[in-house]
């Protein structure tokens, strides 16, 4: 009951910023303190730790699999950021899109959890060929 209750707390809280963040540039007010930029970020920590149990699980997937993700992820962020024109959080400036400005943010994200993922998997093989070979040299350093 706890975990689901905290659940739809985030997501009405990430909704409740992101309605106050439409507000503030509809109503045009500039605010001295930089609560615009914080209810700006909200949304980013609400999906964080909604998804953090998803994006951190140590599931195997296929090599390919991961690979076809990763560049959908990158071409995703890379079309947004050409489309959607500069965004500035210290200025509450989302670009054209708000939509665009989360989507973009979201996916560069994800993509750099999987591109890491994918590197440290790399990192491991190479450290099992690495002790496989050391292993096989010194059994052939014995026998010669």
């Amino acid at each position: 009951i706890h975990n689901r209750f905290n659940t739809k707390a985030i997501l009405s809280l990430g909704l409740l910023a992101l309605l106050a963040d439409k507000a503030l540039i509809m109503a045009d007010f500039d605010l001295l303190v930089p609560l615009d930029s914080a209810l700006m970020a909200l949304p980013f920590i609400c999906a964080g730790h909604l998804l953090k149990s998803v994006l951190l699980c140590e599931e195997k997937t296929k090599l390919l699999a991961d690979i076809f993700i990763i560049c959908l992820l990158l071409l995703l962020t890379i079309g947004c950021y050409y489309i959607n024109n500069r965004v500035d959080m210290a200025t509450f400036s989302f670009g054209n899109s708000m939509f665009l400005f989360y989507l973009g943010g979201l996916s560069g994200t994800f993509f750099i959890i999987k591109i890491s993922k994918l590197l440290e998997r790399g990192n491991l093989i190479a450290r099992r060929t690495a002790v496989s070979g050391l292993q096989a040299w010194r059994t052939a350093s014995i026998w010669t």
